[in-house]
């Protein structure tokens, strides 16, 4: 637990969740299985509750949450993107297929996540994380010994070869290496309620009647001692 209370003490716009649909806050004691279930972080909803979806891979076929059937080659890894939309990564390609077409997105990594969230792909190549944009590679960081990384709202979340978990070099698990090979649990941004617009309005509007009547203050009693002076000057 202290290692978590550093994490949060250090940054408390965190939270850890589960790789699980529904998704629980991470508490050292509810590391979950590995299964043939992969889990995606969508964001919250508007009473902050994190949305999860999930797909099901068997050998050679994947089930997204539409219940849609996709025929696929059990020695690649993938991911759901979008309806009919999937991201394939198998011998250092990653390719995207999406209505029956597919897209060359990079030739030479060794492994890829999709920030679900901000609608980017990453790819990791010769020890660096990369950014995926259209007509560049934008490096992100330097990582050793990776076996599996996440991306969520920004946020990256890396498990060692060794069953290390870590944040921003933080260590937020270890699980024995030989029972996972992707991430059980992942960092985020903390929900945060955004203030609906009538009320950002109503703040505004607040603020330039409180700033109008200190302008018409000042100016009545400027006005009143231009007056003053200029009885006096006339008397």
């Amino acid at each position: 637990m202290f290692i978590l209370s550093l994490l949060f003490a250090g940054a408390r716009a965190l939270s850890i969740l589960t790789k699980t649909n529904p998704a629980s806050r991470y508490n050292l004691l509810n590391i979950p299985s590995e299964t043939n279930i992969h889990v995606n972080f969508q964001g919250y909803d508007t009473s902050g509750r994190p949305m999860m979806k999930t797909f099901t891979k068997f050998e050679e076929t994947l089930v997204d949450s539409d219940n849609s059937i996709h025929v696929i080659n059990p020695d690649c890894s993938f991911d759901v993107i979008a309806p009919k939309d999937l991201l394939m990564h198998c011998r250092g390609r990653l390719m995207r297929i999406r209505n029956r077409s597919v897209q060359l997105l990079d030739q030479f990594s060794d492994a890829f996540t999709y920030d679900h969230v901000q609608r980017l792909t990453y790819v990791y190549r010769q020890r660096n994380i990369f950014v995926l944009q259209p007509n560049r590679t934008l490096p992100s960081c330097c990582v050793d010994d990776l076996r599996d990384f996440n991306v969520a709202d920004g946020v990256l979340t890396i498990l060692h070869t060794n069953g290390t978990i870590t944040h921003n070099g933080t260590v937020l698990a270890r699980v024995d290496p030989a029972l996972y090979s992707r991430l059980p649990i992942f960092a985020t941004k903390d929900f945060r309620m955004k203030t609906p617009p009538c009320e950002e309005n109503s703040i505004n509007y607040v603020a330039v009647v409180v700033i109008v009547t200190i302008l018409v203050a000042i100016i009545e009693s400027c006005g009143r001692l231009l007056l003053l002076a200029k009885t006096k000057l006339t008397g």
